[in-house]
């Protein structure tokens, strides 16, 4: 199964998240009297190579003195350490005093994708200590604790569960801003009464375990129906039953024996879901550009009237980012910026095409002036040119003479003038993961 886990981040993990996919962390296997090493580029001293199971290597007894699901410097090479599945199922018991726990395989094989993220995380951060904690100091199981035995907490949680669950399930996405937004000021509200360290932690947890929830959990259901799946038989549910299972972890009470985290980080994987929809490309510099999960909620809610059913994404023009309004259906890209008066907060808008075409833009029911630039499947500024509002109905068409694959629109007197990149190279790169 920790093959299996492997090898379903190689073919899901760059869908899923940019960079996952490639060089999946090392995983330290504690089973019985032995660990085992799989992936590892240079084991440690008492490794020996296992005859016949080439990148594998068992030594007697255990790195570390007790079992763990965690992530752990194997001679300078962050990876995954995890009990086998029998052996992880004891150990919880053991902690928690539950002779019933159980974790079926779908779940073990879920929780070796989400501690292989937190790898890919601390990998990329250069250590635990680029972790953010967005301020958050204090003793975390003590401030749990508190929270856990306050009541009030928990209510709040559920009311802000609420509306993520109905903003993740509502069919239009003005409908999705209106309830992320209701939640986002349920949450700014907090902000008067609730001490630094409750909101600090809250978005430390929400930023660490939820972004590692949500690369565990929609992995297995990008697995779910797929030929190439695990190679041992594993019963995964349906996406739909995994999406319901998740949603219903948000309004249930708080229940086991760190609620708090538990909520908090399945509350981090259902913002994450929602940022797919609103924001595509929301992953690309989420590593490097550290900000909550909630500040990246409020880009992606924070559009003008006009456009509140489009989605939102980064793109770079000459390595300048930019925010902009995705015009990905033929729906969208017939509406364009019509009637939109102020642009704010947005940059502008991009047309992206499946295809090399030369369709025709015009600047019907458009109220401010706009500058717009064509350029080929490799970003490549083809042509640009300044259009002018039309409120009759036969207005001017507007295309180059060459085909082209994406458009992008910016107000005329926007700081950026596509009139001065033509003289560089002009790139349009479109930063999107899905």
């Amino acid at each position: 199964m920790v093959k299996q886990s492997r090898g379903l981040i190689v073919k899901h993990g760059n869908k899923i998240w940019p960079g996952f996919g490639v060089n999946p962390a090392p995983v330290l296997l504690r089973s019985g009297e032995n660990d085992y090493l799989l992936g590892h580029p240079e084991p440690p001293a008492g490794f020996k190579k296992v005859k016949g199971k080439p990148n594998l290597h068992v030594k007697e007894g255990h790195l570390l003195p007790r079992p763990a699901a965690t992530v752990h410097l194997v001679d300078g090479t962050w990876s995954v350490v995890m009990p086998a599945r029998e052996e992880f199922i004891g150990w919880v018991r053991d902690e928690t005093g539950n002779p019933n726990f159980q974790l079926s395989k779908a779940d073990y094989l879920q929780t070796l994708i989400h501690e292989s993220f937190h790898a890919h995380q601390i990998s990329t951060l250069g250590g635990p200590e680029g972790v953010p904690t967005f301020g958050f100091s204090g003793l975390a199981g003590a401030l749990q604790k508190q929270l856990r035995e306050g009541g009030w907490w928990g209510g709040r949680a559920s009311k802000i569960g609420e509306l993520l669950v109905r903003g993740l399930n509502a069919d239009d996405l003005s409908r999705v801003r209106n309830l992320v937004n209701r939640a986002l000021n349920l949450t700014e509200n907090g902000s008067k009464t609730l001490t630094s360290a409750v909101l600090s932690f809250e978005d430390h947890i929400q930023w660490l375990e939820g972004t590692a929830r949500y690369a565990g959990t929609r992995t297995i259901m990008e697995t779910y129906g797929n030929d190439s799946g695990p190679e041992e038989k594993i019963d995964l549910q349906p996406p739909s039953r995994v999406k319901s299972n998740l949603l219903n972890q948000l309004t249930s009470p708080l229940s086991g024996p760190t609620p708090v985290r538990d909520r908090l980080a399945t509350m981090g994987t259902v913002k994450a879901m929602i940022l797919d929809r609103l924001y595509p490309g929301w992953k690309k510099d989420f590593l490097s550009d550290v900000r909550s999960l909630d500040k990246i909620l409020k880009t992606g809610t924070s559009v003008p009237e006009p456009l509140l059913d489009f989605p939102i994404t980064k793109v770079k023009l000459n390595e300048m980012p930019i925010i902009v309004g995705l015009a990905n259906n033929p729906g969208r890209k017939s509406h364009g910026l019509q009637h939109v008066a102020d642009l704010e907060p947005l940059d502008g808008m991009v047309f992206p095409f499946n295809e090399e075409t030369k369709s025709a833009f015009w600047m019907k029911d458009t109220k401010i002036s706009l500058q717009i630039g064509f350029f080929d499947s490799n970003g490549k500024l083809l042509d640009n040119v300044t259009m002018d509002p039309c409120n009759f109905n036969d207005c001017p068409s507007y295309a180059p003479d060459q085909q082209f694959k994406y458009v992008l629109e910016l107000p005329a007197d926007s700081e950026i003038q596509l009139d001065d990149l033509s003289i560089y190279p002009g790139q349009l790169v479109l930063s999107t993961s899905e």
